[in-house]
């Protein structure tokens, strides 16, 4: 089977990761995508993230619908921070008849050289980068990449946090049971 894994932290997950979760499993000729709710980003600060257990719940809400996207919780049993490569090797032991790669965005492509063991990751996995802001960029070190021009939405979570505490609307940029899981868990007030 190939399987796009598509990272992210999803605090929470919006829309737009939606559309290019979407798109990559249907135009990327991928069987399943998953997302891998990463528990510790290590160039993010956790101070930020709620807990990954509510994490994963929002993802297996947005995406009940489509059977071909995948809440993953790999990273919950690895060392924190999560590093890509890790979460990798454990993939492959557990699914070794399965074909990953990766999805990221292409203001990614820039860190890509601070990455942990990214040479082995590139040797090893095709990687599809989705375009933001309309700007191509392409990747510093070689590798297997493919670049698409996913949709392109203007949401981001930090945008809905802050709309949740200054009580604003968030229905425009969250499944409806993701926002009903907001609100009734009483998320991000903080």
């Amino acid at each position: 089977m190939k399987v796009g894994l598509y990272f992210g932290s999803f605090n929470p997950i919006h829309k737009g990761h939606l559309a290019v979760a979407e798109y990559m499993q249907s135009n990327a000729k991928m069987d399943e995508v998953w997302l891998v709710v990463s528990p510790q980003n290590p160039f993010k600060n956790k101070e930020s993230l709620i807990d990954e257990s509510l994490r994963i719940k929002m993802v297996s809400l947005a995406i009940e619908r489509n059977t071909a996207l995948k809440a993953c919780d790999v990273e919950f049993s690895l060392k924190q921070p999560s590093y890509t490569f890790n979460t990798l090797s454990k993939l492959r032991e557990m699914h070794p008849n399965h074909s990953f790669s990766i999805i990221m965005g292409a203001d990614n492509l820039e860190f890509l050289n601070t990455w942990y063991r990214i040479t082995d990751i590139l040797e090893q996995y095709p990687v599809h980068v989705y375009q933001r802001n309309n700007e191509i960029l392409q990747s510093p070190i070689p590798g297997d990449f493919t670049y698409h021009n996913a949709p392109q939405i203007d949401i981001s979570s930090t945008d809905i946090r802050q709309k949740i505490r200054s009580n604003a609307s968030i229905k425009d940029a969250v499944s409806q049971k993701v926002e009903q899981f907001i609100l009734k868990n009483k998320l991000y007030l903080n």
